[in-house]
């Protein structure tokens, strides 16, 4: 009744000719991801990100973090392609769902990265950048970024080495996304940090993890900051 979420290749193979071609299972809602399988043995270990996600490979990795699996952003490559990255959860045509997910970012060489997820293409930021009027981190709805049609932003002054919760619920029948994020292990706040309601609304879009370490003199010698994703869950909202 319920498929899990997977990927592989189908090859055919006809007289002289063959092909193969790619197969991927999207995860079905609710759905929720502690990345534990597969376990890593060794905590210096990595392995590959969920199957079935999208824009993933050669972007996030399993690394082993505080005795369990975490995902984490690639931090030694500052090509955009891959020093900014969605990870796809769901199908494109998901829509009236909350994503959810404990994240954690770290400081390097005084930069800190980008991190947040994706719903129905608005993505929730967490701002490495200290430009808020006071000179403070803020959390960010936006929409397109590159060219901003949507830029909804108040203050929350994230620490580095810090879990936090952040929730993101957009409601495509009223154009209403609502964001809050606390620290992991205290109580869910009442109040939503950012409310945006969007008079031309995005209905739809796949859910996504997102990270961009921003430093140009990355590499594999010289690692950026980190960006950490656990417990990642999926609801309708209905």
């Amino acid at each position: 009744p319920k498929r899990p979420r997977q990927s592989g290749t189908v090859k055919v193979t006809a007289g002289t000719l063959s092909a193969s071609a790619r197969v991927r299972v999207i995860a079905q809602l609710p759905y929720a991801e502690t990345f534990e399988v597969p376990k890593l043995a060794d905590p210096k270990a990595t392995g590959p990100a969920p199957a079935g996600w999208v824009n993933v490979t050669g972007k996030y990795t399993l690394v082993g973090k505080d005795g369990s699996n975490v995902l984490s952003k690639v931090n030694t490559d500052a090509r955009p392609p891959l020093a900014r990255a969605n990870g796809y959860i769901t199908g494109p045509d998901a829509t009236d769902y909350t994503i959810e997910a404990d994240v954690m970012g770290t400081e390097v060489r005084g930069k800190f990265p980008d991190m947040g997820l994706v719903n129905s293409r608005y993505t929730l930021i967490l701002d490495g950048k200290s430009d808020s009027p006071n000179g403070k981190r803020q959390a960010r709805i936006v929409s397109w970024e590159a060219r901003p049609r949507v830029n909804q932003a108040a203050e929350f002054d994230w620490q580095p080495n810090v879990w936090y919760r952040v929730k993101l619920t957009v409601d495509p029948s009223t154009g209403t996304v609502k964001a809050k994020v606390w620290e992991k292990g205290k109580p869910e706040p009442a109040d939503w940090l950012v409310t945006y309601k969007d008079p031309s609304p995005n209905r739809q879009g796949a859910a996504a993890v997102y990270a961009y370490i921003s430093d140009p003199s990355i590499s594999a010698d010289n690692p950026g900051s980190n960006v950490y994703f656990d417990n990642v869950s999926v609801t309708p909202n209905k």
